[in-house]
C-alpha cells in the first residue's frame, strides 16, 4: 500500500497525477484498488528524466500527463492505492524492498495543472508508517523547478 500526501505550498496549485518506484528483488506489483482514478502502468515503465521503474500508476496510465489532472490528488489531500505483489521474490520482500537507498532514486513523483500549464516531477522522500509488508507512506516532497509545457 502506498499513501501519498500531496503538501505542496499555498502558492502552488499542481496536483498529483502519477508516481513509480522500484522493487529491490524479483517481484511486480499491480494496482488492486485505489481512492483516485489512476491506472497502472505495467511492468518497467519509463518516467522521463529519472530513468525506468518497476512500477507504477497515472491518470490515464501516462507518466508524460496527456489529458486532464482534475481527477489528482489536490493540495493537502491524500490518495491511497493498493499493489498486489507476486512474484518469487515476493514473500521475501518488506517495506524497506522499495525504499532503496540514495542516490538512486527509487521513488518519483509527477505534478499538473499549475499556473500556465506547468508540471513537475520530482523524487520522494519515504517515511515507513508501519512495518507491515509494503506499507509506505510519502512525505515532504522535495520542490523540484517547474517545467512548462
Amino acid at each position: 500500500m502506498v499513501t501519498l500526501t500531496n503538501d505542496l505550498s499555498r502558492n502552488a496549485d499542481g496536483k498529483i497525477t502519477g508516481f513509480v518506484f522500484n522493487i529491490a528483488g524479483k517481484a511486480n506489483a499491480t494496482l488492486s484498488l485505489a481512492t483516485h482514478p489512476f491506472l497502472d502502468l505495467g511492468t518497467s515503465p519509463s518516467a522521463p528524466p529519472f530513468g525506468t521503474f518497476d512500477g507504477g500508476v497515472a491518470l490515464g496510465g501516462d507518466w508524460t500527463g496527456s489529458g486532464s489532472p482534475n481527477p489528482g490528488i489536490v493540495r493537502g489531500a491524500t490518495g491511497t492505492f493498493t499493489f498486489s505483489v507476486t512474484g518469487p521474490g515476493a514473500a521475501g520482500l518488506s517495506a524497506a524492498s522499495f525504499i532503496g537507498s540514495a542516490p538512486e532514486i527509487n521513488f518519483a513523483v509527477r505534478f499538473q495543472g499549475f499556473a500556465n500549464g506547468g508540471f513537475d516531477k520530482t523524487p520522494g522522500y519515504f517515511v515507513p508508517a508501519s512495518s507491515s509488508l509494503a506499507l509506505l507512506s510519502l512525505a515532504g516532497l522535495g520542490a523540484a523547478q517547474r517545467r512548462h509545457r
